[in-house]
This record gives structure tokens, C-alpha cells and sequence, in this order.
């Protein structure tokens, strides 16, 4: 069972104990309710048949009550005369309050009545005491006659005939007192009964109560206090020193919890005194070199400190030095100005020979095309020539054949035709020296080409010139901003020369400070192995 429970977390595990003892609580508790309601019952019962014992009893009296004081008035009407027989009388007055008495009293028995049987037998009383009334009412009717021979038979009546009534209702109410007595000594009895009944039942239920309730609790306890020793004992064994036992609590509780967290710790606490031993034995080693270096670094910091004002000194020399060539650097920068002005000029003046050249070319082209346009002009006369010349055949041949009439037009025809021929030469010379000139405009053009294009090159590499010239004016500029920075630099060099030289001097003294320390590292090592001694991992 304990394994079971520990397998629950500490709040369930209450809770369901706490839930068992209410429901053994509540168990005891209507068991007790039933309890005292059964008795409340019985009680009940046992004072409803002491009630109607009592009344059984009373009815009993009433009817000796009536009967007499039945007896009374009538002895009184046969003593003192019909006056007593009236309702008003004494006797007969008490009579008739003795029977309203009686039925009142009947009425309570009925009220109590639980059974048929008693019905029955009240029944019979009330018809009995109705028959009773009967025969009264004839008896005082007698007496109130005043005849003594009535009066008689009235008397004979009450003797007689009333008696036997008065003995059967005494007859049947004896008989319900007798029930109601066995009925209340049966109410008692089941009043006894089931109050013993009832703490037998509390007493079992109580002690099974307790015991299931001891017994939970003791197991509830000893899943919780059995754990909780473990973890108790393995903190003592841990505050002794001991981090390599094991601790083993079974469970899926806070305290299984608690104990599993417990030994992770104890794992990362075994590793932290692990490393803790490791770094103190690095850190004594480490405190012994530091020791050395400090005394070495020392040693370094008073060379560093003269070395660092000898470097102060040729600081000083090359700031010196570094200002003679920003000065040179300043001259340097104007005269590659000048040659970037003269190179800018010699490019403008490369374009301008440049667009010359492009409109001489334009120009020689345009020649080239008039001397085309002369050409097709001579064509045209040679065409013009030949036709003439054909003509002036023609005019020949006609005039021939005119004979002397055509002899003059034969002469014009002639001179035509001789001046075709020339004009035909002629227009053969142009059209050769038109191929000439057009021959040398061509080679004209393609040397301007030429021209052009070396002019071109020429004008693209001064560009070139000027573009570079300009570029090395603010290399050079450049380099004076540099150098004079330099110059700034190397003052800056020799003041932090001497600073370092002062901070040498700081090492030295820090050099001390830090031997100092690696005594107390060393001693703080000590310490810390002393320390990790004491437990065992």
C-alpha cells in the first residue's frame, strides 16, 4: 500500500485521506442520523401509546364517572322529586358533563388509534353509549313525569338496563387499555431495541472508522516520513562531507521529487568540487608562473622605459625630417599644377584642330561631289557633241545631194562637224582632268582621314595627360596633407614615446603589485585545496 501511495503527489495523497475519513465521518454520521431518527421514532411511538394508555384509562373512568352520576340524579329525583331530573339539576347537570366528558375522551383514544381492532372496539363503545343516552333520556323523561309509577320503571332502568350497558363499555374499554398498555410496552421494548441497535452500529462503524482511519494514516505517514528520512540522512551524510553515496527514493511525490532534484545536485555539486580541485591546482601553478612573469615583466618595463626615451629622440629627428619633405611636397604640388594648366590647353587647342579637320574633310567631300556632278555636265556635252556631229553628217550627205544649191549648207555642215569634233576632244580632256581632281580629292580625303584620326588620338592622350597630371596635382596634394599629418604624428609619436616610457615605469611598479597578488593566488589555492579535501567524491 505504501508503494502504491507513494506513487501519488503529497496533495492527492492527503486529499484522498483526508476524503476517506470524511466519508467514514459521514458514514458514522447518518448511521447516527438513522439512528436517532429510528429512536425519535420510537419515542414518538412509545409517547403516543403512553398518550393513549392514559386516555384508554380516562375513557375508563368516565363511564364510573357517568354511571355515577347517573345514579346520583336519579336517586335524587326518587328522594327529592322530578325538579332533579331536569338537566339543570346538580347530579343531572354533572351527568351530562360526565358523558360530554367521556365523548371527548373517546375522540382522543380515536386519535391515537393505529389499528382496526381498536376501532372496532370504540365503535362498539360509541354505539353502546349512544344506546345508553337512549334509555337516559327515557329515564329522565320518567322521573321529570313526576308519576311514581314512571318513576319506578326509571329506577328499575337505571338498576338494570344501564348497568348492562355501563358494564359492556367498561368490558371493551378495559380491553383497549389493555391494548394500549401492550402496545406501549411494545414501544418501549422497540425504543430499547433500536437504541441498542443503533450504538451497536455506531460502535462497529465507529471502530472500523478508527481503524481504517489509523491505518491510512499510519500508511499515509510512513509514504511520507520514510522518503523524507532518506533525504534527511543523505543532507546529514552531505553536510559530513559525503557526495558519493547515492540516494534512492522510489515514488512519483515532491518528495521523490525533491530527492531526485537532491541527487542531480549532488551530481553537479560532485562535478563543481571536481573542477573546483582541478582549478585550485591550475590556479597554484598559475599563481607560481604569474610570480616569475611579474618579476620578468619588471625586469622588461625598466628596458622598455630607457628604450622608449631613446625613441623620443628619434621621434623628435623624424618629425624634423617629415617637415623638409612636406615643404618639398608643397613645391612639388605647384608645379604639377602648371604642367595640368598646360596639359588642360594643349588638349583644348587638339579639339579645336580636330573640328578643322572634320570640316575640311567636309569640305573636300563636297568637292568630290561637284567634280562627280562636272563629270555627268561633260557626259552630257559629249552626248550633245555626238548628235551634232551625226547631224552635221547627215547635213553632208543631204547637201550632196542637193548638188550646187547645197554646196554653202555643205560648208556649214562642215565647220558644224569640225566644231563637234573639238568640243567632243574638249570634253574628253574635262572628263580626264575631272577624274584626276577626283582621284586626288579622294586621296585628300582619306589623308585628312588620317589626319583626323592622329589628331584625334593625340587630343584622346592629352586628355589622358591632363586627367592623370590632375590626378597626380591631388596625389600630390594628398601626400603634402599626409605628410604634414605625419609630421603631426610623429610629434604625437614622441610625446606617447615618452608616456609609454612613463607607463614602463607604472608596469614596473604594477610588476610589484602583481607579484604581491600571486603570493595571495597562491595562498587562496592552498585554501581551496583545503577546502575540496574535506569532502569525499
Amino acid at each position: 500500500m505504501t508503494s502504491s501511495l507513494s506513487r501519488l503527489r503529497l496533495g492527492h495523497r492527503l486529499g484522498a485521506s483526508f476524503a476517506v475519513v470524511v466519508l467514514l465521518m459521514l458514514a458514522v454520521l447518518a448511521v447516527g442520523l438513522r439512528t436517532a431518527s429510528t429512536q425519535s421514532a420510537a419515542a414518538e411511538e412509545m409517547d403516543r401509546t403512553e398518550q393513549f394508555l392514559t386516555a384508554a384509562m380516562e375513557a375508563k373512568y368516565d363511564t364510573a364517572d357517568l354511571n355515577g352520576w347517573q345514579t346520583a340524579y336519579a336517586f335524587d329525583a326518587v328522594r327529592e322529586g322530578a325538579a332533579q331530573a331536569a338537566d339543570d339539576a346538580p347530579s343531572r347537570a354533572a351527568f351530562l358533563a360526565a358523558v360530554a366528558r367521556f365523548e371527548g375522551t373517546l375522540d382522543t383514544v380515536q386519535s391515537f388509534s393505529t389499528n382496526a381492532e381498536t376501532d372496532d372496539d370504540l365503535a362498539q363503545t360509541r354505539a353502546l353509549l349512544e344506546e345508553f343516552m337512549a334509555v337516559d333520556s327515557r329515564i329522565a323523561e320518567a322521573y321529570r313525569s313526576g308519576d311514581p309509577a314512571q318513576a319506578e320503571e326509571a329506577t328499575a332502568l337505571v338498576l338494570g338496563k344501564e348497568i348492562e350497558l355501563f358494564n359492556a363499555m367498561s368490558e371493551l374499554l378495559a380491553e383497549l387499555a389493555g391494548d394500549a398498555a401492550g402496545e406501549s410496552e411494545a414501544a418501549k421494548a422497540g425504543a430499547a431495541e433500536a437504541a441498542r441497535k443503533g450504538r451497536q452500529l455506531m460502535w462497529t462503524l465507529g471502530a472500523i472508522a478508527v481503524v481504517a482511519a489509523t491505518a491510512l494514516a499510519a500508511a499515509v505517514t510512513r509514504s511520507i516520513t520514510r522518503p523524507v528520512g532518506a533525504v534527511r540522512d543523505r543532507l546529514t551524510r552531505l553536510a559530513a562531507g559525503d557526495l558519493a553515496t547515492p540516494l534512492t527514493v522510489q515514488g512519483g511525490d515532491e518528495v521523490a521529487d525533491m530527492a531526485g532534484a537532491l541527487t542531480s545536485a549532488l551530481g553537479s555539486l560532485r562535478e563543481a568540487m571536481s573542477t573546483i580541485a582541478g582549478d585550485a591546482h591550475v590556479l597554484a601553478a598559475a599563481s607560481t608562473q604569474l610570480s616569475a612573469t611579474s618579476t620578468q615583466l619588471s625586469g622588461a618595463a625598466a628596458e622598455s622605459a630607457a628604450q622608449s626615451r631613446l625613441v623620443s629622440g628619434a621621434a623628435g629627428s623624424v618629425s624634423t625630417s617629415i617637415q623638409t619633405v612636406a615643404a618639398g611636397t608643397e613645391q612639388m604640388g605647384s608645379s604639377i599644377q602648371e604642367i595640368a594648366h598646360n596639359a588642360t590647353d594643349a588638349t583644348g587647342i587638339a579639339s579645336q584642330a580636330v573640328t578643322v579637320v572634320d570640316s575640311t574633310s567636309s569640305t573636300i567631300a563636297r568637292l568630290g561631289e561637284s567634280s562627280a556632278e562636272i563629270g555627268d555636265v561633260v557626259k552630257a556635252i559629249t552626248s550633245i557633241a555626238e548628235q551634232t556631229n551625226l547631224l552635221a553628217l547627215n547635213a553632208t550627205i543631204e547637201a550632196a545631194r542637193a548638188g550646187e544649191a547645197g554646196k554653202g549648207f555643205a560648208v556649214v555642215a562642215g565647220e558644224v562637224k569640225e566644231l563637234a569634233q573639238q568640243t567632243a576632244r574638249a570634253t574628253e580632256d574635262i572628263t580626264r582632268r575631272v577624274g584626276v581632281i577626283q582621284g586626288d580629292t579622294s586621296a585628300a580625303v582619306a589623308a585628312i582621314g588620317e589626319i583626323a584620326e592622329i589628331i584625334g588620338r593625340i587630343n584622346a592622350s592629352q586628355m589622358t595627360i591632363a586627367s592623370a597630371v590632375e590626378e597626380q596635382a591631388a596625389t600630390t596634394k594628398e601626400m603634402s596633407r599626409n605628410v604634414a599629418e605625419a609630421a603631426g604624428g610623429a610629434d604625437e609619436i614622441a610625446r606617447n614615446v615618452d608616456r609609454v616610457a612613463s607607463a614602463a615605469e607604472d608596469t614596473t611598479h604594477g610588476a610589484g603589485q602583481t607579484a604581491r597578488a600571486a603570493d595571495e593566488l597562491s595562498s587562496m589555492a592552498a585554501g581551496l585545496q583545503q577546502l575540496v579535501g574535506r569532502f569525499s567524491f
